[in-house]
């Protein structure tokens, strides 16, 4: 079994088909969402992690919150 998450190797079995289909755009896109996401979807476990580790309610208030607002404009 692989470690590499399953969003990364659906992009990376995508890419290559970009040179083989009538669809190259459609192809290129979905990679690059589908790492794109992986890449926000770290940063938001990274800040769930933190919240859940810490006790001062501040500090986790405010990593929540900016990973939230991150998370909310990459969505738009």
């Amino acid at each position: 079994m692989s470690t590499r998450p399953q969003a990364l190797r659906l992009a990376e079995a995508i890419d290559p088909l970009t040179r083989y289909t009538l669809d190259n755009l459609t192809c290129s896109a979905a990679a690059a969402e589908l790492r794109r996401l992986h890449e926000l979807n770290t940063h938001l476990l990274e800040a769930l992690e933190f919240c859940a580790g810490t006790s001062y309610i501040t500090d986790a208030h405010e990593v929540a919150s900016t990973a939230i607002a991150k998370a909310t404009e990459a969505a738009c």
